[in-house]
């Protein structure tokens, strides 16, 4: 994959270069888009702050310092992007450093200047809120047998946290009154 043309190329011919790649490989429209998009944006960055022409020129100090500056991105809102969004920005980085080195353009240790963020581990955000399952509670019917055991099992279910498939496994000998 060597191509001795790559190391002339300007910042501009190199990531469109590294696009008609990812084209020759049947990369989907929509990640294509994803990726064009920020690879202009790192590009006009590196040229704006650091005035650099073509990728030989990059060092791990421009890397370091796209990778603080993605994550200032804010949203239209104002608010910080999600660290998903953020690797996003990162892995496509990474993906157009790879093809840069692949090519002898840039050292390989400039991943390095690359690493993704840590994802949190979030709550599910389907859950309901106390105030909605009291009112779940409250409208299950308890005068018939099927009724009252539905209620208990809503009941269960939300106080201890127990799975479904605990639930089903549950028998009166497991109770301890």
């Amino acid at each position: 994959m060597n191509d001795p043309s790559q190391a002339n190329r300007t910042l501009q011919e190199s990531y469109r270069g590294y696009l008609i790649r990812l084209r020759s490989l049947n990369y989907s429209e929509k990640t294509l888009a994803e990726y064009s998009y920020t690879l202009r944006r790192l590009v006009a960055w590196l040229e704006r702050t650091f005035k650099l022409t073509g990728p030989g020129q990059l060092r791990k100090t421009h890397f370091d310092a796209w990778h603080r500056y993605v994550r200032d991105f804010k949203t239209a809102k104002g608010y910080p992007i999600r660290s998903t969004t953020i690797n996003k920005h990162i892995g496509v980085t990474r993906s157009y450093v790879s093809y840069l080195v692949a090519n002898d353009i840039v050292p390989k240790t400039l991943l390095d200047a690359l690493p993704l963020l840590k994802q949190p581990i979030l709550l599910p955000r389907s859950t309901l809120q106390h105030a909605q399952v009291r009112r779940v509670l409250r409208k299950q019917e308890t005068r018939t047998p099927e009724g009252y055991r539905m209620r208990t099992i809503f009941e269960l279910l939300y106080t201890s946290g127990i799975r479904a498939r605990e639930l089903l496994g549950l028998d009166v000998t497991d109770i301890d009154l």
